[in-house]
């Protein structure tokens, strides 16, 4: 699915005002020609403007921009680089509600899937790692990028082989846990 084209810049900097180091995005007073009514124009200036959009909850902030919905951190990565994000945006820390702009980062889609914590039905809680009991004991089996990459007896040896192959192949992008 194709993500929705992003207002301008200057639409977006006409809208909303961001503070890189907080993260918060605020509403700005809203012109009157965006609203079909002076009580609308008034009541929403009143109840938003200067007001920062936050989310209770932990997921990504969405913001609703001439009657379409957009996720906070893309209309961010325009306002901050002046072009539209070419895939993906990444929350380097795994908090989609974090914005601010040392958490955010252009990623292919696939790089922000390398990024993510562990599975809720991954039995050890340990990413790229499952285990199965054997006669001689646990074994640890390791895959990376959906790849086995061997079994190993003892979880040391398997996080640390997980974690040098990760490396390898994803960079910055490899999250461990």
């Amino acid at each position: 699915m194709a993500a929705l084209t992003l207002p301008s810049a200057d639409r977006i900097r006409e809208l909303f005002s961001y503070s890189p180091e907080s993260g918060l995005l605020t509403r700005r007073p809203r012109p009157r020609s965006d609203f079909w009514s002076e009580a609308a124009f008034v009541a929403w200036n009143q109840r938003f403007c200067n007001k920062p959009i936050v989310r209770k909850g932990t997921g990504p902030i969405q913001v609703r921009v001439d009657g379409k919905c957009y996720l906070a951190h893309r209309l961010i990565f325009k306002l901050q680089t002046g072009t539209d994000p070419t895939a993906d945006v990444d929350h380097r820390n795994v908090t989609p509600n974090d914005n601010r702009w040392t958490n955010l980062r252009a990623a292919t889609r696939q790089q922000n899937r390398f990024n993510v914590h562990p599975n809720k039905t991954n039995k050890i809680g340990i990413k790229g790692i499952s285990s199965r009991q054997m006669r001689y004991g646990t074994a640890y089996h390791v895959s990376v990028n959906g790849k086995y990459r061997g079994s190993y007896r003892d979880l040391p040896t398997a996080i640390r082989v997980r974690d040098e192959i990760g490396q390898q192949e994803h960079g910055e992008f490899f999250r461990a846990r």
